[in-house]
């Protein structure tokens, strides 16, 4: 037997150890997925989904990702998957084991939805799993923090151009442009951001919508990070082909609620969108399986302030 099929016959055998409710009398199966961590679907007699999904990583990430999720499930059990377990997985590792939601993911959504209202519909759900997930999110004290959005895209950019001695002088400066234009605001108060909130990270049942990748969860607080990941995702599914005056719309539809509420963030909508974009950028860096990511992200900052960011938001 293959090292990997014994790894994965010593994993199957422990997830029915601390999941025995999910595989009564069976043997689960194992199938791995490529992700920032080994993590491996877990299935029992329902071939659709996974009963759970379970990763392999050092202690302090997983245990962080067993609290939150823990936390988010019990308020928002229909959207966030409960966390089954976390314990120690060799010499060095932990296993964290997650419940498996229903729902289809991101790249057979083309296959189910052909109208224009199926489209809309989707969205629709989604924005309003978004806020949902946020309100949960912004009850928690611990959760919050007070920041300067200027400060937070000035070090992005730092980050970013000391990373890669390609970008060109002129972009740079531009950048810096737009963190100036967050500077009025001063400091705010705001919660920590899902991340990574796109199609890719939903799961889409008839009456339920799950959001899942909880890896980049609290690493950013910045107002509208979500929103603005999720409505470039939308368009990038729905209508392949970069148009910013599209986006435009995307942005500010995910971002109507909040907007409504905090109209202050209405003159700054460029600001926010260029801080997501260089963030984005600096998550890839170091990943090789983000390369490609990284590239299309560069072409779309720098396409969005060479023909004038601002406009597209005034």
């Amino acid at each position: 037997m293959s090292s990997d099929r014994r790894s994965e016959r010593s994993l199957s055998d422990a997830v029915r150890m601390l999941a025995p409710a999910l595989f009564a009398n069976q043997q689960p199966s194992v199938a791995r997925i490529e992700a920032t961590r080994p993590a491996f679907l877990v299935f029992g007699t329902e071939w659709r989904h996974p009963a759970c999904v379970a990763q392999l990583g050092p202690r302090d990430p997983l245990e962080r990702l067993h609290a939150a999720l823990t936390i988010l499930h019990a308020r928002v059990p229909d959207l966030v998957p409960a966390s089954l377990a976390c314990v120690p997985w060799g010499e060095h590792n932990y296993l964290h084991l997650q419940q498996g939601l229903a729902g289809i993911p991101w790249f057979r959504l083309p296959d189910e939805f052909g109208a224009t209202s199926d489209w809309t519909g989707f969205q629709a759900r989604a924005i309003r799993a978004l806020e949902r997930l946020h309100s949960a999110i912004s009850v928690s004290a611990e959760w919050r923090c007070r920041l300067m959005l200027s400060d937070e895209l000035l070090r992005q950019i730092e980050q970013a151009s000391s990373r890669d001695s390609t970008w060109a002088p002129h972009l740079i400066r531009a950048l810096n442009d737009q963190a100036e234009t967050l500077r009025p605001l001063g400091e705010i108060e705001w919660f920590w951001q899902h991340g990574d909130f796109c199609v890719n990270n939903l799961l889409i049942a008839p009456d339920t919508i799950g959001i899942i990748d909880f890896e980049e969860f609290g690493a950013t607080s910045v107002p509208l990070h979500d929103q603005i990941s999720l409505a470039l995702s939308l368009e990038e599914l729905a209508s392949p082909g970069q148009n910013w005056e599209t986006t435009a719309r995307y942005v500010r539809a995910c971002a109507e609620a909040t907007l409504a509420t905090h109209p202050e963030l209405s003159t700054v909508l460029a600001g926010l969108v260029v801080y997501h974009l260089v963030w984005r950028i600096n998550q890839c860096d170091a990943r090789p399986t983000r390369v490609a990511i990284r590239t299309r992200l560069v072409t779309l900052l720098t396409t969005f302030v060479e023909c004038g960011a601002d406009a597209y938001f005034a």
